[in-house]
């Protein structure tokens, strides 16, 4: 029942597995004529279907689930004695990825399931990004000192400028970076986002930031698992809700923890949201990331992010 996308791919796993079945034929009140599908009729048409063929299940694989129709196709198929079966057209329904698990004896569909809602995908993503932030911070101690050192030097103010922002399921926490600026906006309620030859930025926080260095502090962030190394970056807070104005898909990020690289950044979608290709791209980046998690693929952004000439644009 039904001559759609659905019944096609069944129809594929029937003519690779004939021990399995075969496909007599079907019924469908929209495609009536198809060079893919052998249409017998409509679905009104089935009482008489089963009374011309000899048939032991039919499978009701109809892109709109509509429940009074649903329930006179299973209702006629077992009063005939056939066997009724279900395709249900989660995909069309959502548009996204999803998996089905059980409740006990409910059936719950999990919209959206990303890799890393599995606890051993967890364990070794967290495991490596203790192990890594670790050893770069003590790698990176030297260097921290020189650049302390220097933005004392060259103004006055705090070394570390801590913002709120906001991670793993919206909760509000403190982003350390090294200050680049003379001064800043305020740490939870800043709205002015850095420009092309801002007057706030020092001669060394212009170099701290045109090679990243002003986010190293981050792997503190890190090491106290608030941060993971790579993820979908983490947005000031007035800036979080423009996103979501522009794309209601953004807060999706929060599934997991923000890094201190991703997927949107080492393609060259990073600084300023001028138009609304940049909130999509930047926001369907980070969501391909998190649907598309692996080991590999993190260990090749940390490798864009050194190496990508990508990941410059936009620096200043």
């Amino acid at each position: 029942m039904g001559a759609g996308n659905i019944g096609h791919s069944i129809e594929e796993f029937y003519v690779n597995n004939p021990d399995r079945g075969l496909i007599i034929g079907y019924l469908d009140d929209v495609k009536l004529k198809s060079e893919k599908f052998n249409v017998l009729g409509t679905l009104k048409d089935f009482s008489t279907v089963i009374r011309k063929f000899e048939i032991n299940d039919v499978i009701i694989a109809l892109n709109s689930l509509d429940n009074k129709i649903i329930k006179e196709i299973i209702n006629t198929a077992e009063y005939h004695g056939i066997r009724p079966r279900i395709v249900p057209d989660y995909y069309g329904l959502f548009n996204r990825n999803y998996e089905i698990e059980k409740l006990g004896d409910i059936p719950l569909v999990n919209i959206r399931e990303v890799k890393l809602d599995y606890y051993s995908n967890r364990f070794w993503k967290r495991a490596f990004d203790l192990s890594f932030s670790i050893m770069a911070i003590v790698v990176c101690t030297p260097l921290f000192i020189v650049i302390a050192i220097a933005i004392k030097f060259e103004s006055k103010g705090p070394v570390f400028y801590k913002p709120l922002r906001e991670g793993k399921r919206g909760i509000r926490f403190e982003v350390f970076k090294f200050r680049s600026m003379t001064h800043n906006d305020d740490e939870l309620a800043g709205t002015k986002s850095t420009v092309l030859n801002d007057k706030r930025i020092t001669r060394v926080g212009r170099f701290l930031r045109k090679y990243s260095l002003d986010e190293l502090p981050q792997l503190f962030n890190v090491f106290g698992n608030r941060m993971s190394i790579v993820g979908p970056r983490p947005h000031r807070i007035n800036l979080n809700k423009e996103f979501q104005k522009n794309i209601y898909t953004h807060n999706v990020r929060q599934y997991i923890r923000p890094g201190i690289t991703g997927w949107a950044q080492v393609n060259g979608w990073r600084g300023p949201t001028d138009s609304k290709l940049d909130y999509y791209a930047r926001t369907l980046h980070d969501i391909w990331y998190i649907e598309n998690w692996s080991f590999a693929l993190d260990i090749y952004i940390i490798y864009l992010t050194i190496f990508g000439k990508k990941v410059r644009k936009n620096a200043f």
